[in-house]
């Protein structure tokens, strides 16, 4: 997201901005409107007569991303999680992306008359901003609303302008005779080989936390005891930043299995509902049923 709008950075404001959601909605739209189709084809065909009604209006909300509104008792999300009847309840968070896109080339775009040490600055304070909106408010509102979000895509534009900012020209001025000969004699000595190891100790920490930090998101997952989301929710957050930012030679995170189940994340996403709702309602909470719908 933020990759393409700094690509479009030089252009007028008008062809950044169409530019950026040309790309978007190319991605995005092409997959999930398929699914909601087949959702729809497999709700009239396959699903009990119950659940037609309800999602008649939940494929709507979904069409027109703003199935993260309000919800009124009988539409609520949590109680759609644990019966299973909406079979396009996961498409709030891609409501809330969405919507996010309505607003971000318009936050972009103020950062770039922003001299360039006063930027991350500026980030923070629309992300603090937004963050002061998320703990202040219900949770429901604080769970749904995109500007109870912002302050976590600003985290994911920040992390991308900290791992793509250029390091300055180095400056090169001709050495008198004594300093070259100063220099060829440190050579000799060893000297590039003890910044070497140097390096390497520093960067041996980094490392460390590369790994300690996954451990720690498990850990928080398969917590046994429920975790208020005021903590978790940042901490997830700005731990998934940092690990974006240091995990480059990661050997875990570099696993070929694990980047196949990244890059095909969001075709999983849009699936995995749907399947899910069917089985519930259907197949009573059979396993071996979940199992065979599942391939």
């Amino acid at each position: 997201m933020c990759m393409l709008l700094k690509r479009a950075e030089n252009q007028s404001t008008c062809s950044l901005i169409s530019l950026f959601y040309s790309k978007r909605f190319k991605r995005i739209l092409p997959l999930y409107l398929l699914v909601i189709l087949y959702s729809i084809i497999s709700l009239y065909c396959f699903f009990p007569d119950t659940a037609v009604e309800n999602n008649q209006k939940s494929a709507v909300h979904a069409l027109l991303f703003v199935s993260n509104r309000p919800k009124t008792n009988e539409e609520n999300y949590f109680e759609m999680l644990s019966i299973g009847v909406d079979i396009f309840t996961h498409t709030w968070s891609l409501s809330v992306e969405i919507q996010f896109y309505f607003l971000v080339p318009f936050i972009f775009l103020v950062s770039t008359i922003i001299p360039e040490k006063f930027k991350y600055f500026y980030y923070g304070i629309v992300g603090s901003i937004s963050f002061i909106y998320y703990s202040s408010s219900l949770s429901i509102v604080a769970f749904n609303s995109v500007f109870a979000r912002i302050w976590q895509f600003v985290i994911g534009m920040i992390v991308y302008l900290l791992a793509n900012t250029e390091a300055p020209e180095p400056s090169y001025q001709k050495l008198n005779v004594e300093e070259l000969n100063e220099t060829v004699k440190l050579l000799e000595e060893g000297v590039t080989e003890e910044v070497s190891e140097s390096s390497v100790q520093k960067r041996i920490p980094v490392k460390l936390i590369s790994y300690v930090l996954p451990s720690l998101l498990i850990l928080i997952t398969a917590f046994p005891f429920n975790l208020t989301s005021v903590v978790t929710r940042p901490f997830v957050t700005i731990a998934t930043g940092i690990l974006m930012l240091i995990s480059e030679d990661n050997v875990i995170l570099s696993n070929r299995f694990l980047t196949y189940i990244g890059d095909i994340s969001y075709s999983l996403y849009l699936i995995h509902w749907p399947i899910y709702a069917y089985w519930k309602l259907t197949c009573e909470g059979d396993k071996y049923c979940m199992y065979l719908l599942s391939h």
